[in-house]
């Protein structure tokens, strides 16, 4: 199995995982706050900015969330018997696929010295993940200087609307999907496009002017009202409801099959008032659900943004 290939930004990996480092608080705290290097600073900051599911690598207790509380400790795992960091790799491996489940297909970008890096390529592999090592080879000096140019290149997120109508993010459902998830198995929010074709037939169909450019915007993993957190990805959202063989699934088809149903004079069946509201509510016609011989038309390029 062949190593993807990267952008060094975060953008080609599914998972995050980052080293321990020697220094530590004297008591207990959670696990994020425990280390207290400078070099940890900058790699839980990359890792945070992904936006992507990250851990910490103990070499003590394996694979650690970021919340989890753990006490001070003295293990350094370039310091330990072979035979230690051989099972302590499989270990941090099988933990790492309990937390988030298969690993076949995911990149595992790992932030973390050489020792931990051999000791987890293996164990990923075996279960079908790619292990991806920005770092290889980089001195002390070089890591820092990585994580400082990407920090000063990180895109600016704190107006999400101005980001998710920027042409420069948008990508063609090609690209999209010719990811195959990798680098989208993470919350965000996201907008489907139309272009000037699209925008047309919507035109016709609501007997209102679209135009060219986002019609829809989405999120994807949140918390929700009773504080629980979703588990939705921009992979799952944008493949397995929007694009998926079941128009059923999505309420924005739904929504855009109705409009398209009556752009081309085709019969809709079933009512599904809630299924149109986001595009349809200012339209003249019956708010329907299309039949499968509907011509829908996916909208033609998507934006996103990973949390």
């Amino acid at each position: 199995m062949n190593k993807p290939q990267s952008s060094g930004a975060g953008s080609g990996s599914d998972i995050i995982l980052i080293g321990c480092v020697k220094t530590k608080r004297d008591h207990g705290a959670p696990a994020k706050d425990l280390y207290v290097s400078d070099y940890f600073f900058k790699m839980r900051a990359y890792a945070e900015a992904t936006g992507r599911p990250w851990f910490i690598l103990s070499a003590e207790h394996g694979l650690v969330r970021p919340d989890e509380w753990l006490e001070p400790y003295e293990r350094y795992l370039v310091d330990t018997p072979r035979g230690y960091r051989r099972a302590w790799g499989q270990k941090v491996a099988a933990q790492l696929e309990q937390a988030v489940g298969p690993l076949s297909g995911l990149a595992i970008e790992i932030h973390a010295g050489a020792a931990y890096v051999e000791c987890m390529d293996e164990p990923l592999r075996s279960l079908g993940a790619w292990p991806i090592d920005e770092l290889h080879g980089l001195s002390f000096g070089h890591r820092l200087a990585w994580y400082l140019r990407r920090q000063a290149a990180r895109p600016d997120w704190h107006d999400p609307v101005a980001a998710l109508r920027d042409p420069a993010n948008a990508r063609t459902l090609t690209e999209v999907m010719a990811t195959n998830g990798l680098g989208l198995r993470a919350p965000g929010m996201y907008s489907w496009w139309v272009d000037e074709g699209g925008a047309a037939d919507l035109t016709a169909g609501l007997r209102h002017q679209v135009d060219a450019g986002v019609i829809y915007a989405g999120l994807a993993g949140a918390t929700r009202s009773g504080g629980s957190t979703s588990s939705n990805t921009l992979w799952g959202r944008i493949a397995t409801m929007h694009l998926s063989k079941k128009h059923d699934f999505s309420t924005l088809r739904r929504s855009l099959g109705s409009v398209l149903a009556h752009a081309y004079e085709q019969p809709t069946r079933g009512s599904s008032p809630g299924g149109c509201m986001r595009i349809c509510k200012s339209s003249r016609f019956p708010l329907q659900a299309p039949t499968r011989s509907t011509p829908w038309k996916p909208p033609s390029s998507a934006s996103l943004i990973h949390h």
